[in-house]
Formats: C-alpha cells, sequence, structure tokens
C-alpha cells in the first residue's frame, strides 16, 4: 500500500515537472505585417503651419507569444515595430518640415470572441525632424491602444483589420539644441496579414 502511494506521488510530481513542456508545445508565435493611414493631431510645433499634410501613410511589423503555461488563457505579449509620419509641409518656395516617428512598442493582446482582440501598450519612439535640408533625432515615449479583427484565411493565416489610437510625448531638439514641446495624438486605420507558427 505505501510503495503504491509512493509510485503515485512520484509519477504526479513527474507529470507536475512535465507540465510546462507540454505548455511549450501549446505555445504560438504569431507574425503580423501591416499598413494603412496615420490620421494625426496638430501639435504645438505643427499647429504653426497652415496647409500641412496630416494623413500619412504608416506601415509596421507585430510579433505575438502566447504561452498558455505562464500567461492567461487568450492572453498575448507582443513587439511591435513602426513607421509614423506625423505632419509634413512644403512651402511655396520649396522650404519644408516634416516629423516621423520610428516606435518599438511592448504589448499586451486579449482575443476577444467572433476573433476579435484588444491591445495596450507602450515604449520608445526615435522621432525624426526635418527642417529643410537638416535633421535631427529626438527620444519620446509613446503609448498604444488599439482593436480589431481577424478573418482566417487559411489554418495558420489570416488577414487582419484593426484601429489604433497612440499618443506620443516628447520635445523635439532642434538645429542648434532649441527644443520645443510636440506632444500629439494619432488614429492609424491599418490592413494586414498574420501567420501563426
Amino acid at each position: 500500500m505505501r510503495i503504491k502511494k509512493w509510485m503515485n506521488g512520484v509519477s504526479g510530481g513527474i507529470l507536475l515537472a512535465l507540465a510546462p513542456l507540454g505548455a511549450i508545445e501549446k505555445a504560438t508565435v504569431e507574425f503580423q505585417g501591416w499598413g494603412g493611414v496615420n490620421f494625426a493631431t496638430k501639435s504645438t510645433y505643427s499647429t504653426d503651419f497652415t496647409g500641412a499634410n496630416f494623413i500619412q501613410p504608416t506601415f509596421g511589423l507585430t510579433a505575438w507569444a502566447s504561452q498558455p503555461f505562464v500567461l492567461p488563457n487568450n492572453l498575448d505579449i507582443g513587439l511591435s515595430l513602426g513607421y509614423m509620419p506625423i505632419f509634413s509641409y512644403t512651402s511655396s518656395d520649396g522650404k519644408g518640415s516634416a516629423i516621423t516617428a520610428y516606435p518599438i512598442t511592448l504589448e499586451l493582446r486579449y482575443r476577444l470572441p467572433y476573433n476579435l482582440y484588444a491591445a495596450a501598450g507602450g515604449g520608445y519612439a526615435l522621432t525624426r525632424l526635418k527642417i529643410n535640408d537638416e535633421s535631427s533625432n529626438t527620444n519620446a515615449a509613446i503609448a498604444i491602444l488599439k482593436g480589431g479583427y481577424q478573418y482566417a484565411i487559411l489554418e495558420n493565416l489570416s488577414a487582419l483589420g484593426e484601429v489604433q489610437f497612440s499618443y506620443v510625448m516628447q520635445k523635439l531638439t532642434f538645429p542648434g539644441s532649441l527644443e520645443k514641446a510636440n506632444s500629439q495624438f494619432n488614429i492609424g486605420l491599418h490592413l494586414g496579414v498574420s501567420y501563426k507558427i
């Protein structure tokens, strides 16, 4: 009887020890490529430019990881890299100014019923300011909130559409070390494809 209890205890311990390995087998990685349009609001800096373009193309890549043993069901952790022009302006004499952000964000995504999802995150954005032929780089913080829908095409391939809201917090550094606040809000409309392995 004692031997049987001991064997049951050992086998239970082995199963408990191997549980993470089984969870690793169930882990998935999903890669998304997306592109679309970014609608930016005027900032302290860009509000001075009449006739500037605040609707710009945007694109990026996102990788999501799912790990049922570590993360709750339906919750994924992701890393996203993006190209997000904020505004551009060209005067009648050919002179101009432009701001482009390159965000790198860590995000959490919750998978909802009916192939819907919601995500939030934040991180760092390198922001490039270009004035005529001169340019300078500025560090910025960025917060992101987004929601979307995925439509299955094949077993591991799907199309996606999402809306992204982002807020960039920064001070622009001008040639000559002058700084000016430039925090602003963006709305992105994205279409893309997703592949899961």
